[in-house]
């Protein structure tokens, strides 16, 4: 297109040229001369200006094309930056093992090249699938749900640490009781049917010599009002007797205070344990192909979980308006008096072990199924 241009004027002149050779034939011999000299300069201008502009439009041209691949160098760049955060979806359940993870989320969505996401799950059974799938790649789940997952999946997931131990508690309106061996004949509510809550009050009313069943000489254990719901009925003294984990046990130790008796159930526990004094309740665990793939990830971000976790214990206040913020279901003035209840603690899988282990010997003792048949291997511990 340049050189058309340039070729084009080049004519114009040429026809200008012959022109003002053409009338200065006509003329007198004496302005023959000096007519042909002054077309010639300035043809000779011209052409030399067609000349200059078509290597200044060339030079704009050049420029303009390399401003532009400047940009996009710039733009595949800046896309490029985007493309290498790995992103991490973490699950966190509506309850007091989501706690620790709202600071987190809240200071900390870019880690070392990876960006975290946190989505909220009311209870386990939501999140299970992503999980295995690898959508999911972190969340909290009790011990006996992660090792069955484990069992039943190929080995889908690592346990990366205990991160609750036990925070039940059996209240009663009976101020009489005290102990488990004063609980025959009773009827005891339970919160949670094939969870922990049920398989240690079996285990510990089979440590106290006592069956669990209808009867002046057994516990009845009833599963049949939901969790929340125990709550209002004990203070409202519609049932007399519950077993039910933090938040919860709070909540009705402050409605009731001093009409009811508490007995903690870890206590109990380890009174027939010889090594393990406490049992987990919750734990982390991580997609294992995800884990396999991004190790070095998965320990900074085991490290900054137990910062942030040592954190929630230390500040309840600030973990409530956190919880607050993100819409939690539990009562900003419940999370207050419950953080310090509920057993926050960080114990790295490999230590974690014996206790863990433990527990789901109760598990398969009671129900095998509730594990997935059998104690999970070596590889279920994140090392």
């Amino acid at each position: 297109m340049k050189k058309n241009r340039l070729l084009f004027g080049l004519i114009v002149l040429c026809v200008l040229l012959s022109g003002c050779s053409k009338k200065t034939e006509v003329k007198e011999s004496a302005g023959n001369s000096q007519a042909s000299e002054t077309a010639n300069e300035t043809v000779k201008e011209a052409i030399e200006n067609i000349i200059l502009s078509e290597k200044e439009s060339e030079n704009q041209s050049v420029e303009s094309e390399e401003a532009a691949e400047t940009e996009d160098a710039e733009s595949d760049e800046t896309a490029e930056k985007k493309d290498k955060y790995i992103l991490v979806e973490v699950g966190i359940l509506n309850g007091p093992s989501g706690l620790p993870f709202l600071n987190q989320m809240k200071n900390k969505n870019l880690l070392n090249g990876y960006k975290l996401t946190y989505d909220t799950y009311a209870e386990p059974s939501l999140v299970i699938p992503q999980l295995v799938k690898n959508e999911v790649q972190i969340t909290v789940l009790p011990p006996n749900v992660a090792a069955k997952i484990y069992n039943k999946n190929n080995g889908a997931i690592v346990m990366t640490a205990v991160c609750g131990n036990g925070m039940l508690s059996l209240i009663t309106r009976n101020k009489e009781i005290t102990s488990f061996a004063d609980l025959k004949g009773q009827t005891v509510y339970v919160a949670g049917s094939g969870a922990t809550p049920e398989y240690i009050a079996r285990y510990l009313l089979k440590q106290n010599e006592i069956e669990a069943g209808e009867g002046e000489e057994k516990v009845n254990l009833d599963f049949t009002i939901p969790t929340a719901a125990l709550v209002s009925s004990i203070i409202e003294g519609k049932i007399q007797n519950v077993i039910i984990p933090e938040p919860f046990a709070t909540s009705i130790k402050q409605k009731l205070n001093n009409e009811c008796s508490v007995i903690n159930i870890q206590s109990e526990y380890a009174k027939f344990q010889k090594e393990a004094k406490n049992f987990p309740m919750s734990v982390i665990v991580v997609n294992k192909e995800f884990a396999k793939e991004n190790y070095d990830f998965v320990k900074k971000f085991m490290k900054e979980y137990q910062k942030t976790l040592e954190w929630t214990v230390a500040n309840p206040i600030k973990t409530a308006l956190n919880a607050e913020e993100e819409n939690f279901s539990l009562k900003k003035e419940v999370i207050i008096k419950a953080v310090p209840n509920c057993a926050f603690t960080y114990i790295p899988a490999k230590k974690a072990k014996k206790d863990i282990e433990a527990l789901l010997e109760i598990f398969l003792q009671n129900e095998e199924t509730s594990i997935g048949g059998t104690l999970p291997d070596e590889g279920f511990y994140f090392k």
